[in-house]
């Protein structure tokens, strides 16, 4: 059990640091010339960054991706007989265990969760978009905290079945 805790622990913590930093470098390297990252997609420019397109497509993707990954990652772990198996929360026991269906749920989760709700409160607030290096901040913090969350929501769901 402490094996797995200190797995959880450390590939939680690599997801957080990675995310981070990888989230804020792409966000850098996309806005880095725009005088404002708007809120939604220009039509003059389709082709422009923008917050909401950003932040639905990344935040699905993201954890779609990791679910898969630390599915198939634990998944294989666990048989070799790395880990031994775990009590889940209540609510992680009601994740899917078919992993592709977890991982489509899992995204659509942090969509709504991270991508529309932050979509919301920049609608309700009436901000229009960020500066470049606002958007980054938020990109690599909204990154980091994501992956870190689908990391272990999905490891310990893999552990207790």
């Amino acid at each position: 059990m402490a094996q797995n805790i200190h797995y959880i622990k450390k590939q939680t913590t690599i997801q957080l640091i990675a995310n981070f930093i990888i989230g804020g470098v792409i966000a850098y390297f996309m806005t880095k010339e725009l005088p404002q990252v708007n809120l939604w997609l220009d039509t003059n420019n389709i082709a422009q960054t923008n917050i909401a397109v950003d932040l639905i497509m990344g935040s699905f993707f993201m954890a779609l991706i990791l679910s898969l990954v630390y599915s198939m990652l634990t998944k294989s772990a666990k048989n070799k007989g790395e880990f031994s198996l775990q009590t889940s929360h209540k609510l992680l026991a009601k994740l899917p265990n078919n992993f592709l269906k977890r991982a489509l749920f899992v995204g659509g989760l942090f969509l709504f969760s991270f991508g529309f709700f932050a979509i919301a409160m920049f609608s309700l607030m009436g901000i229009e978009g960020l500066s470049p290096t606002a958007f980054v901040f938020l990109k690599a913090v909204l990154s980091g905290i994501e992956a870190a969350l689908v990391t272990f929501i999905i490891i310990h769901k893999e552990l207790s079945h």
